[in-house]
């Protein structure tokens, strides 16, 4: 029922239905204030919990699947992996990649792009459903170029799954305006 050794937080938050073992209703969030210590690692204690998640999705890209589907305001992406602990994995990520968006918690600050996607999280909305083997994401905005930044951020994640750790240690361009 458990998503693994994760506080039970990251379960609520992922709308998890505790009695039932199943996903719930997509649950929406939107972030009105953000505040940053701009560093390029994590400045706070879930930053190790972080990189051991992050480093396992790293080198284990050929077992996940992706899809990105743009959209006018922004995309709807498909993560998954037939390996049911690394769908896991990508489950638990999510989460907490949404915790620091939401809570002001940015992480890999030294990458003009994510740096530019952590400035604009309060005009990012956000939605998420599990599936049985990884998550369904939507992210928006309306604002056009928040949209830029969403969809250029969805392809550095292809790349990262695509080469892995070597693709995590670029820097990554934002979209011109």
């Amino acid at each position: 029922g458990r998503l693994g050794p994760f506080p039970l937080h990251l379960h609520e938050f992922l709308g998890f239905d505790h009695a039932s073992h199943h996903p719930v209703v997509t649950e929406r969030l939107h972030v009105d204030q953000m505040h940053f210590q701009i560093l390029d690692h994590g400045s706070d204690a879930s930053h190790m919990a972080d990189m051991p998640l992050i480093h396992e999705l790293l080198d284990n890209g050929s077992k996940i699947t992706r899809t990105v589907t743009r959209r006018p305001d922004g995309v709807d992406t498909l993560t998954e992996s037939e390996d049911p602990a690394l769908a896991k994995t990508i489950q638990a990520h999510v989460v907490a990649m949404y915790g620091r968006v939401t809570e002001g918690r940015p992480i890999h600050m030294r990458d003009p792009l994510f740096r530019a996607i952590f400035e604009h999280a309060s005009q990012i909305t956000m939605a998420h459903e599990l599936t049985p083997r990884g998550i369904k994401v939507t992210e928006t905005s309306t604002d056009p170029y928040v949209v830029k930044l969403i969809q250029a951020h969805a392809e550095v994640l292809n790349l990262f799954i695509k080469n892995g750790r070597a693709e995590a240690m670029k820097n990554h361009a934002v979209p011109p305006r």
